[in-house]
């Protein structure tokens, strides 16, 4: 199956330092990977001058790759930036890190920015209606929100933008930020454009103090967010509709009162919102179907798709060879936004056991073993289900590209196009049990 170096630009230059992918880093269709980088060559595309990030987009399809963000006055932006994501449609590129706001002549700290690729940055983390919480205090129209760092994913078309900030500071003018309370872990959402009834920015939460970030990911649409908050030490996740601004529930509270403590992974979310890629490590049944199903307890880590609208799970860490594994991870970046191991349509999910990635057709009940590279770091499934994107220091031939120091430098991969023809034989659930049980 074909592979592709995405890090790398003009001239055959490829990454020689840091750099950042992560959840949201691809285009629904796989063309297009947003990354940045630290390296001293720029990719060959302009003279560095700077010591910090670079923003870049690469199109497959054109065999290009291309600065993706630009300062007012054209200049390559340069900013701290760990993982910025791109919008589903390939169109925009959402950042975090500092950048100067429209009017100010100094930098504003740890912002979240939208750019179309290529071109120059505008706040999202800034407010075009009056916002006001349960606390006192209130925040005027277009101000910026300043604080620590947070996450940021959009939906499809780039339009709505959730975010995360691990704090809101306080500010001695009451006219400019909230007065009397600092914000611990905010989740806020904000659009573009219009703003018709329910389309409006407004925060949807804040969990407790300390270093853990709420994890979320967002529906194609921008209108359901599913995010996890740690209370007490447990995390636990919640969906809500945006447009209606009701709370939609959480997914596993009925596993929740058979186990208090039960503390479920999210690794994806289907475009519409009605299917969950979950995480279990603890007792539920492999198959409900049969009385002497194998429970989760059995196993290390397994996997099953969640359906909203039935509230019920169906198991599908499902594969032939890795069958006697028993630890499909949900490789799940609880440090904001989800790893996104689920397709758009919710119908392919992938998982890594063993030192491999396998990604299965729920439909055709049919099951793909990749091999990849023992040393992934991070990767996430397009939204078409059709390629695999990941970071190693390993190319899937063995190749590895050097620094400065001889240290082999981590690279981004696409791998892909995953067509049917690609799939072995069907292979059940059934049939998966039977094995694992060894019967």
């Amino acid at each position: 199956m074909p592979w592709v170096l995405i890090t790398q630009g003009n001239g055959s230059v490829v990454n020689n330092d840091l750099l950042g992918f992560g959840t949201g880093g691809v285009s629904d269709d796989g063309n297009k990977v947003v990354f940045s980088s630290w390296s001293s060559h720029g990719f060959g595309l302009a003279t560095r001058n700077c010591s910090f990030d670079w923003i870049y987009v690469r199109d497959v399809n054109r065999a290009a790759l291309s600065v993706a963000v630009r300062e007012f006055n054209g200049k390559v932006y340069c900013g701290y930036e760990s993982s910025p994501s791109l919008s589903g449609d390939g169109r925009y590129v959402i950042f975090r890190g500092q950048a100067l706001p429209y009017s100010h002549s100094t930098l504003e700290r740890s912002g979240i920015w939208r750019a179309p690729v290529g071109g120059s940055y505008v706040p999202v983390s800034a407010k075009g209606v009056e916002l006001s919480w349960e606390y006192d205090g209130s925040l005027k129209v277009g101000e910026l929100l300043r604080g620590s760092r947070g996450n940021a994913l959009a939906d499809t078309d780039g339009n709505s933008v959730v975010f995360t900030m691990s704090s809101i500071e306080n500010s001695t003018d009451v006219t400019k930020q909230y007065a009397s309370t600092l914000f611990t872990h905010p989740m806020l959402r904000t659009d573009q454009g219009a703003k018709p009834a329910g389309n409006q920015d407004y925060a949807l939460t804040h969990s407790d103090t300390g270093s853990n970030y709420n994890s979320f990911d967002v529906s194609g649409n921008g209108g359901i967010v599913v995010y996890s908050e740690v209370i007490a030490g447990v995390r636990r996740y919640k969906a809500w509709d945006m447009l209606a601004r009701i709370d939609a529930g959480d997914p596993f509270a009925a596993e929740r009162e058979q186990q208090p403590k039960v503390s479920p992974l999210v690794c994806g979310m289907s475009s519409d919102g009605r299917y969950l890629l979950v995480g279990h490590n603890y007792a539920v049944p492999l198959d409900p179907q049969r009385p002497a199903s194998l429970g989760f307890k059995k196993l290390s880590y397994q996997l099953s798709r969640y359906d909203r609208q039935s509230k019920t799970f169906e198991y599908v860490g499902v594969s032939e060879e890795e069958s006697r594994s028993r630890d499909a991870n949900c490789d799940a970046f609880l440090n904001g936004g989800l790893s996104r191991q689920m397709s758009k349509d919710g119908n392919r999910v992938a998982w890594r056991s063993s030192g491999f990635i396998f990604v299965r057709d729920i439909a055709t009940q049919q099951t793909l073993k990749l091999r990849l590279p023992s040393t992934i770091h991070s990767w996430t499934i397009s939204g078409n289900g059709e390629y695999i994107v990941f970071t190693s220091g390993v190319a899937p031939d063995g190749t590895t590209y050097k620094n400065q120091y001889g240290s082999n430098m981590t690279q981004i991969y696409r791998y892909g196009p995953i067509t049917r023809n690609d799939f072995g034989a069907q292979f059940t659930l059934p049939a998966f049990e039977a094995k694992l049980l060894g019967n």
